[in-house]
């Protein structure tokens, strides 16, 4: 199921692909990534846009979620009304 790329932080604000890119920004994860991206070492990854993604077992993109966003993003898949928890 594909869902629209925006979240709702703690306060109510939509965060979405810009905010993204800006915290992979800062993530010391995603520079390592993109330096392996340019050496030719990790396959499974793109940068689209400034954006990181990997690529699944499926070979569908999915955004590669840094460490700031991650409580974020398993709030909102987790706790949202539409997973009847």
């Amino acid at each position: 199921m594909k869902r629209k790329a925006c979240l709702q932080d703690g306060e109510g604000r939509n965060r979405g692909l810009r905010d993204f890119k800006k915290w992979q920004e800062g993530d010391e994860d995603c520079g390592k990534i993109t330096q392996a991206i340019f050496e030719g070492r990790a396959t499974k990854y793109i940068v689209e846009n400034g954006i990181i993604y990997m690529r699944n077992n499926w070979n569908e993109k999915q955004v590669f979620v840094p460490k700031k966003a991650r409580n974020l993003v398993l709030k909102y898949f987790h706790d949202s009304p539409r997973e009847g928890h």
